[in-house]
């Protein structure tokens, strides 16, 4: 039996520059997920216009919320300045997550009637995925159970950002309204049309995706006998990246852990204590056999507080296909 397949799925985010956030000289990180550009104590300057301007370098996720009381002649809603235009985002006290473009980015507070606002909070946010809604499919018990509109907004989607659904005009006015209070929403899709052999994936995804409703496509899911193809969905997701039907569109491409091999460190790393070009230890990063494979090895190395660390890199570059994250990264708080 199949579980029931409401998964809300995280993607972590990167931080990004404030350039004027009065609580903060800089943007502070909550944990890995979240960095916070802003949390404005309102009632001590009950007066005055709260703006928070940020400067983002990629785009992102931003969760606003204005604490509050509106008396009944009073009026407050919060305002987004982007790249892309000006949107309000809220027009009464609460909660929003809005995908905004990368550049400048300014939130503003407007009132009238002098409202009791108590506190302002703005922080960069990861890409919270659920997977998905299938209210308007006919439900099958032995396999799997579907969710209604009104079970989501009650359980889960006052906290995620982006809604996956069947491919359907039924769920087109679901998507508009989920749009229009900041979210993006995805259509799922099988892997079938993109194994085979003559299918174009640029083309299927600019008819697909292009002109729609939809913000991109998910695909369920990549198995081991994707793996031989794995250049030619490279290839697709490249040149459909260059196509104006592509503007604002997003691709996954779901991969278990079949596809990439056994996710265990003794697969990818071999401990080594001659070969460091500094220090006493090494760890060497092999690849999988002769196999064409795009992934990324990730360990963790406890460290001791105080203690003083050198950790040297080398990476052979002989046949390597460049991609945007190619390289070595040292991740440190997060």
């Amino acid at each position: 039996m199949r579980v029931p397949r409401l998964i809300a799925v995280v993607a972590a985010a990167l931080g990004c520059v404030c350039s004027a956030c009065p609580q903060y000289a800089r943007p502070q990180r909550l944990n890995s997920l979240v960095v916070e550009h802003a949390d404005l104590d309102l009632t001590q300057e009950p007066t005055a216009a709260p703006e928070v301007t940020c400067t983002l370098d990629e785009d992102a996720w931003l969760f606003v919320s204005l604490h509050g009381q509106t008396a009944a002649d009073a009026a407050v809603m919060v305002v987004l300045d982007s790249d892309s235009g000006q949107e309000v985002v809220l027009r009464a006290p609460g909660e929003t997550m809005h995908h905004v473009p990368a550049g400048e980015v300014t939130i503003r507070v407007v009132a009238e009637n002098a409202p009791q606002l108590e506190r302002l909070v703005v922080r960069r946010v990861p890409e919270t995925m659920v997977y998905m809604f299938e209210g308007l499919e006919d439900p099958s018990p032995q396999q799997w159970i579907t969710h209604s509109w009104d079970f989501l907004e009650d359980a889960i989607l006052h906290s995620t950002n982006l809604v996956v659904s069947p491919l359907s005009d039924a769920y087109v006015e679901y998507a508009r309204a989920w749009q229009e209070r900041g979210g993006r929403w995805l259509i799922n899709q099988s892997m079938n049309a993109l194994r085979r052999e003559g299918v174009d994936g640029a083309a299927y995804w600019a008819s697909t995706l292009g002109g729609t409703v939809w913000d991109g496509s998910i695909h369920d899911e990549v198995l081991n006998a994707d793996v031989p193809l794995f250049p030619r969905y490279a290839d697709a997701l490249s040149r459909f990246s260059t196509m104006p039907e592509s503007e604002g569109k997003t691709v996954y491409l779901f991969c278990g852990v079949n596809a990439i091999g056994d996710p265990t460190i003794a697969d990818f790393f071999t401990p080594y204590d001659a070969l460091a070009a500094e220090g006493q230890r090494t760890l060497r990063c092999l690849p999988q056999g002769d196999q064409i494979i795009t992934t990324a090895r990730q360990m963790e190395v406890a460290l001791e507080a105080g203690a003083e660390y050198t950790l040297s890199v080398s990476m052979r570059t002989v046949d390597c296909i460049p991609a945007r994250y190619s390289g070595i990264f040292i991740i440190d708080e997060g």
